[in-house]
């Protein structure tokens, strides 16, 4: 069969061969996102995972390798060596923090 309609699916085990799952609105006109496999490359050969996304500059990609959140040319990763953010030119170590003499942490990082 090439279709499945209901409004409830349930399996211990369902495979995706290929395509995505796309999550829309009741009518099937607004497409919110999609969840499916990748692909991508650590710096030292090809990695394949699983990526979630609402289109393609912004998603979240997790493999074997690490998992990497990105938004156009921004993305924060995290791989066995540490924790860093990118903006396409400039990449900084997230997971080191800094203390004072006191032991109080002088490094932060925000975000939004």
């Amino acid at each position: 069969f090439s279709s499945v309609q209901s409004p409830n699916i349930k399996g211990n085990d369902i495979d995706l061969m290929g395509g995505t799952f796309t999550a829309k609105d009741i009518t099937g006109n607004t497409t919110y996102g999609e969840l499916g496999r990748g692909s991508g490359n650590d710096g030292a050969g090809a990695t394949t995972g699983i990526v979630m996304k609402p289109d393609d500059s912004h998603y979240i990609i997790a493999t074997s390798k690490g998992v990497r959140m990105q938004s156009g040319n921004y993305s924060i990763y995290a791989i066995d060596s540490g924790v860093y953010a990118t903006d396409g030119s400039h990449k900084v170590r997230l997971d080191t923090i800094d203390t004072d003499s006191t032991g109080a942490i002088t490094t932060v990082a925000v975000f939004g």
